[in-house]
């Protein structure tokens, strides 16, 4: 084992911290908009999570071993991806800087001019319009990067620019009703972490309480699916299974399924779902990826309208009267 630090210095993305789902760089990067300078925080996606904790030291020698044996294969697709992630990130913030700025300009540019009320307005007030434009956060995926902007002449008000590994841009507007959630459990107190996928995580380094965990399933408007990993299941192939956790009509459901095999559909008491979700929290499985955390991604759970039990939840969790 090595350093227990979740800080190491990249080839190229510099320095950089894992926080259990991607990689922060500690430094912001830079760019310039119109005339306008960003400091934007970037994400890294983690190209492979199981990688990752080998590269910390956080996994026993034997298992290090085996993944990073060239024989087994695996590690060569890791590899792989990392190095087309690093090749991105060079290409947009650091010798493609340049062309990356002017390439959101002219996307940006080209909305405002196919807008019918932007017909006539020189090009100059045009670009005046891009001074309300604010950069955030840039997300470096394995085959596009995202930078999440708002502004008052976009339609949606929110979106992204996608660059995407050739070095073209595009805009995609945002899930307004996501963004709208992801405010309001970050009022809560929790973390939002975006991913690569269209799910977003909600990370706490403390347990969350029921207040919190509450608050949060009553933001959900019945579009929405929560998943996370059951540490107490046992049967099966391999130990844990996942719980998708949907809200329809104010009332909590549940879906249960373990590794390669379906699952079944229940209701369940309020205050069971919130106690079931407290009592994973912090329960390091799925190598990391729920550890301290909840996923959350869009979903029309209709589906679920048949084929209902009640469940209790001594179901799921043995004895979960009893004190953690």
């Amino acid at each position: 084992m090595t350093s227990m630090s979740n800080t190491i210095q990249d080839e190229t993305f510099g320095e950089i911290t894992f926080d259990g789902l991607n990689w922060i760089r500690t430094e912001p990067v830079s760019l310039i908009i119109a005339g306008k300078t960003y400091e934007l925080k970037v994400d890294i996606q983690s190209p492979d999570l199981i990688y990752d904790w080998a590269r910390l030291g956080r996994l026993k020698k034997e298992t290090v071993d085996r993944i990073f044996d060239p024989n087994l294969g695996g590690i060569h697709y890791t590899l792989a991806k990392l190095k087309k992630m690093r090749n991105l990130y060079a290409g947009i913030f650091l010798q493609g800087k340049e062309s990356t700025c002017h390439k959101i300009e002219e996307a940006a540019q080209l909305y405002l001019s196919e807008k019918p009320e932007n017909k006539d307005i020189p090009a100059a007030s045009v670009n005046e319009k891009l001074s309300s434009l604010q950069l955030s956060v840039a997300h470096v995926f394995d085959n596009r990067t995202e930078i999440k902007f708002r502004c008052d002449w976009y339609e949606q008000g929110a979106g992204s620019f996608v660059i995407a590994d050739n070095g073209e841009v595009s805009i995609k507007p945002a899930d307004m009703a996501m963004e709208k959630l992801k405010e309001g459990i970050g009022a809560l107190g929790f973390e939002i972490r975006e991913c690569k996928q269209q799910y977003f995580y909600v990370y706490s380094a403390d347990i969350p309480s029921k207040e919190q965990v509450h608050g949060m399933l009553d933001l959900f408007t019945g579009n929405e699916e929560m998943f996370f990993w059951n540490y107490y299941h046992k049967g099966g192939v391999e130990p844990g299974s996942y719980i998708d956790v949907y809200m329809i009509d104010g009332k909590p459901y549940i879906h249960e399924s373990t590794h390669g095999c379906g699952g079944y559909n229940k209701t369940i008491d309020m205050d069971a779902v919130i106690e079931f979700i407290i009592r994973n929290w912090d329960k390091d499985s799925d190598w990391g990826k729920y550890d301290h955390a909840v996923a959350i991604q869009p979903h029309n759970p209709v589906y679920l309208l048949s084929d209902i039990e009640y469940g209790k939840l001594d179901e799921f969790i043995p004895d979960y009267s009893a004190t953690p």
